[in-house]
């Protein structure tokens, strides 16, 4: 109840308000983090559930998943390749529909790693280096959308990488998996975008070629900006590009406090008190945030931010796969005089957001600064 829908009843597609979002905290619970999804949810049960693994090599049921394999139980930042899609369609439509800054979300995820499942299953470590031959790992779903089946591939060589901690994940903040959420199993793929983590995950096989299904070719692809149509020759080209598919996620940040059109009193302003600027920043592939900053000028100056961080957020030595906390406090004479809030970050390997957002067709990975106007109010005191 506590989330906005984004369409109609069936698919269900909705994200918190981004108030009660960041005031969670920095783990989401499981009532507010953002649902994604195609068509209605596939009514599942544990006991009768399996996973096809290399079309039929084996069926692997949820007790031998959760009985014959070591799981982990990690934060990971999961977020809408089209969160902030709103932002671009407020300058020209784009295919899809208004998602804003609140479809993402952290939680805990529990699962054994994938890599050790299809290892169980006979697939080997490693695949022959024939002629410099790219190997893909797919996923298919038990859902049934419009289109056809929700499947998606990703490199074989990121799920064999026991550094990536790419899980079958049957918990979610140490409870079975919410039905909107994948139950009983769904792929986590840290650091990659929530449209390539499969839910209500049927079956898995290893193949020689990218993944050819309507929803791998035509969702969560970022096309260049000329291209203006989904029809014509040179769209349908792009859209079939390996280069065009989102698979890590981008660098973002997002201002929670204040919001927009948040009214600020003047009279606080005169008696010298302060207000804290606060949101959440995160990226993919691994990187951390090193630094958030905020300009109350357009950007000709910034202010540092004081980063939060998640219990546990670092693996492997250098993988971070949770997003930050920030906040910086400033005095509302200084937040009354400004035009707005502009928050920028970098990360690890030292991305930054673009200062302007890049329309594409699809609306995907709008990542350009984040800014906000609040408004000033006159009183008596």
């Amino acid at each position: 109840p506590d989330l906005v829908r984004l369409t109609g009843k069936l698919p269900l597609n909705a994200e918190p308000q981004l108030s009660k979002l960041f005031n969670a905290g920095l783990i989401t619970p499981n009532e507010l983090h953002y649902v994604r999804n195609h068509g209605p949810v596939p009514k599942l049960v544990w006991e009768f559930h399996e996973i096809d693994i290399e079309g039929g090599r084996v069926k692997l049921g949820m007790d031998e998943l959760t009985k014959n394999f070591k799981a982990i139980n990690i934060p990971i930042l999961l977020a809408c390749d089209n969160t902030r899609r709103k932002e671009l369609n407020m300058i020209k439509r784009t295919t899809g529909f208004n998602w804003g800054p609140g479809g993402v979300s952290c939680a805990y995820w529990k699962g054994p790693l994938l890599r050790d499942v299809l290892l169980a299953a006979g697939v080997p470590e490693r695949m022959p280096d024939q002629d410099n031959q790219r190997y893909w790992i797919h996923f298919e779903g038990a859902d049934e959308p419009n289109e056809a089946k929700y499947a998606t591939s990703i490199p074989f060589d990121h799920v064999m990488d026991p550094r990536n901690d790419v899980i079958l994940a049957y918990e979610m903040n140490d409870r079975p998996l919410p039905p909107d959420h994948g139950y009983p199993v769904r792929v986590m793929i840290p650091g990659y975008v929530g449209g390539r983590c499969v839910k209500w995950l049927s079956k898995i096989w290893t193949s020689n070629k990218e993944n050819d299904s309507y929803y791998h070719l035509h969702d969560n692809r970022m096309l260049p900006s000329s291209v203006t149509d989904t029809e014509s020759q040179l769209a349908k080209l792009f859209f079939s590009h390996p280069d065009t598919a989102c698979y890590e996620q981008t660098l973002n940040s997002v201002i929670a406090r204040p919001a927009q059109g948040e009214k600020i009193s003047v009279s606080d302003a005169r008696k010298g008190k302060t207000y804290r600027i606060a949101g959440f920043a995160y990226s993919g592939s691994g990187h951390p945030v090193r630094r958030v900053e905020i300009s109350l000028n357009n950007g000709k100056s910034w202010l540092y931010c004081i980063r939060e961080f998640p219990d546990r957020p670092i693996r492997h030595g250098n993988k971070f796969w949770a997003w930050v906390h920030w906040h910086v406090d400033v005095e509302i004479l200084q937040l009354a005089q400004a035009e707005s809030i502009t928050v920028a970050c970098v990360d690890g390997a030292h991305n930054t957001q673009p200062e302007q957002p890049r329309w594409n067709i699809s609306g995907t990975l709008n990542s350009c600064r984040y800014v906000v106007k609040p408004e000033l109010i006159y009183d008596d005191g």
